[in-house]
């Protein structure tokens, strides 16, 4: 289920986003990620799951709220270097 919730997510969010719109987004949900960081308390960061490391080649079998927000910007650089969109600035 969850490969392919992954597989239509991204078929239908290239219809349905263009670069504009999934700029705009990206600043929205990255500026809550960092709020919800800046304002957590050390126990919170602590705190964390067990996650099959098949979902994500940077995934441990388990992270907690620290290593996941660590996670993030490495799984969009990720993604970023597969893109070959002429619009967008090098990172």
């Amino acid at each position: 289920l969850y490969d392919w919730l992954n597989w239509l997510g991204g078929v239908v969010g290239g219809r349905v986003f263009t670069v504009v719109r999934m700029q705009r987004r990206m600043r929205i949900v990255t500026g809550k990620i960092l709020d919800i960081y800046d304002h957590a308390a050390v126990g919170d960061l602590g705190r964390g799951m067990t996650i099959p490391p098949s979902w994500d080649p940077y995934f441990s079998t388990w992270m907690d709220r620290a290593e996941l927000m660590a996670w993030a910007p490495v799984h969009y650089r990720h993604h970023r270097r597969q893109l070959t969109l002429s619009t967008l600035p090098p990172e």
